[in-house]
């Protein structure tokens, strides 16, 4: 009942004395691929996962980085720009609001979620200078729409992040995909049936 958010059987199990011994743990974790994408910038992520299903709330922590390096283009002034070869990395913790919009089977389900981060920009000196980006703490926030299945989940978001890097963001757009695991699920053992 917690894992599929059906609080009117928790209320009918709480009348009937059933006892609710995971009501104050976690139910779910994930671990989730990603792709990050603005006008000119790629990145891939991994992210972690927990939520206590009953309620939708959850932490998350993860980083994205770019697979592999890219040129950027810097704005100095309105009538000069540098271009450098750029590799850069934004490592995040947060915590997210989970909320059903269509549950038709219970099992199977659409998701809105709301996130907010707590992230840390840094990067590695731009090659044929002394420069590198700018190491800083940032908040972004983030809402996404995803589709859950009982093992894995699909996600399509979009983060509000801003960035120097010359008309780059600030919205940004994810994709991606987590496996999902209950610690707490119960599986029963099959009956093997004796055939004479």
């Amino acid at each position: 009942a917690e894992q599929y958010r059906r609080k009117e059987f928790l209320t009918i199990l709480r009348e009937y004395g059933v006892p609710n011994h995971g009501n104050h743990h976690i139910n779910s974790v994930s671990a989730e691929l990603s792709a990050l994408v603005s006008r000119h910038q790629l990145f891939t992520g991994v992210a972690v996962k927990s939520r206590r299903d009953i309620s939708g709330l959850g932490a998350i922590a993860g980083v994205d980085f770019k697979p592999f390096k890219s040129r950027i283009i810097l704005k100095q002034s309105n009538d000069e720009y540098l271009q450098y070869i750029d590799r850069r990395y934004v490592a995040y913790a947060g915590i997210f609001k989970d909320m059903i919009i269509s549950a038709k089977t219970g099992i199977n389900s659409w998701v809105l979620t709301f996130t907010g981060k707590a992230a840390y920009k840094f990067g590695n000196i731009y090659p044929g200078s002394n420069l590198k980006p700018e190491h800083k703490l940032a908040f972004i926030p983030s809402v996404s729409l995803s589709f859950e299945i009982p093992s894995f989940t699909f996600s399509v978001a979009t983060d509000f992040m801003k960035s120097e890097v010359y008309k780059s963001g600030p919205l940004w757009f994810r994709a991606g995909i987590s496996y999902n695991y209950y610690p707490e699920k119960v599986k029963s053992r099959g009956k093997v049936i004796r055939w004479l």
